[in-house]
């Protein structure tokens, strides 16, 4: 009898020292779930400098790479011809390369990153191309090109309303002479006329700046190099870099 007591009595302590320490247990925990559920809304809720927000290409950059945003794609596939004789067209309407597509790609030459854009006018270009419509806040088309010359294949992607490219892979013998990592990137910031920003850092091997939330980066593999700029909530991802070899033949 005394034994069941005894025992009864010693359940009734543990059951009581549980009552009191559970409150403080489910607590702990409660306080752990709210601790992380603020580190993760800081991250989602990051924002960037109010200044930079107000740059077009800043904002477009930062929506189009959200999570949010719907994507509708559309593709076509054209050769274009910059230019040819009366006598092989006769009465057709001419049809030449993508203003815009030679347009920036020559900007990239005046700005130090390409070597060399040429474009031949007697000779056929074979272009790829897919637009990519994102709808959000407000919409966004980019544009992604497959430009293939007589000697080079430039794969763009490239923002509708401003133009500019957000990402070229091209051969590495096209890179300008003589230009470190640093001076390609920042010439590439200078050419997107986001270099207004003034806290773009070097490290690493990328240009930064906190005040915008971007990142651009200059990668490579055995024969290619891909420029190009993204949120830096998206810069670590590198599924995007990767690259077919056996499309440039």
């Amino acid at each position: 009898m005394k034994i069941r007591n005894l025992v009864i009595y010693f359940l009734f302590c543990i059951t009581i020292l549980i009552l009191f320490k559970t409150p403080n247990y489910l607590l702990k925990i409660v306080e752990n779930n709210i601790e992380s559920t603020v580190y993760e809304k800081k991250k989602i809720g990051k924002t960037i400098d109010i200044e930079a927000e107000k740059i077009y290409l800043v904002k477009a950059i930062h929506d189009i790479e959200s999570a949010d945003s719907k994507v509708a794609i559309t593709s076509s596939e054209k050769s274009w011809t910059l230019a040819e004789s009366p006598s092989t067209v006769e009465n057709e309407k001419k049809v030449s390369i993508p203003d815009v597509s030679k347009k920036q790609l020559q900007k990239l030459k005046e700005f130090n990153i390409l070597k060399n854009f040429t474009t031949d006018e007697n000779s056929k270009y074979n272009i790829k191309l897919i637009s990519k419509g994102y709808q959000g806040e407000e919409n966004y088309t980019v544009d992604n090109v497959y430009f293939n010359t007589t000697n080079e294949l430039y794969n763009i992607e490239m923002e509708e309303k401003t133009g500019k490219i957000l990402f070229i892979n091209f051969a590495k013998e096209n890179i300008f002479d003589n230009s470190t990592n640093e001076d390609i990137l920042t010439n590439y910031v200078k050419y997107l006329d986001l270099y207004i920003i003034d806290d773009w850092k070097y490290e690493n091997n990328v240009l930064k700046s906190d005040k915008a939330g971007l990142v651009v980066s200059l990668l490579e593999n055995k024969t290619r190099y891909i420029l190009s700029i993204h949120s830096m909530d998206n810069s670590s991802n590198t599924a995007i870099y990767e690259y077919n070899d056996t499309e440039t033949n």
